[in-house]
């Protein structure tokens, strides 16, 4: 069976919290800093997001066959970006980042 693997970089900012993931918009498990999770998926079209508190990254649409697929996921909090907190929490979809890995 194919699977689903997502791996979620080590952040400052959120680093104690996990994330939600959601697979076709059930929560199907958490994900800790630092972390990678697989999940088996059956073949077909689903989509992933991934959630902190309030904040959702966007829906991702993909397409499981025969092949593994691979997401990334990460903080959109660091560096300078950390000063524009307070700003963040007005868009709450830019403060997690989903990447096809």
């Amino acid at each position: 069976m194919p699977q689903l693997t997502l791996t979620r970089d080590s952040g400052l900012t959120d680093r104690r919290e996990n994330y939600q993931v959601l697979i076709n918009d059930k929560v199907v498990n958490t994900i800790a800093d630092g972390q990678s999770l697989s999940l088996v998926l059956e073949p077909g079209e689903h989509t992933l997001q991934v959630a902190l508190r309030n904040a959702k990254t966007k829906r991702i649409a993909f397409t499981v066959e025969q092949h593994d697929v691979a997401f990334s996921v990460r903080s959109n909090l660091r560096g300078w970006k950390i000063l524009l907190a307070g700003i963040f929490t007005l868009l709450p979809s830019q403060c997690i980042v989903l990447e096809k890995a």
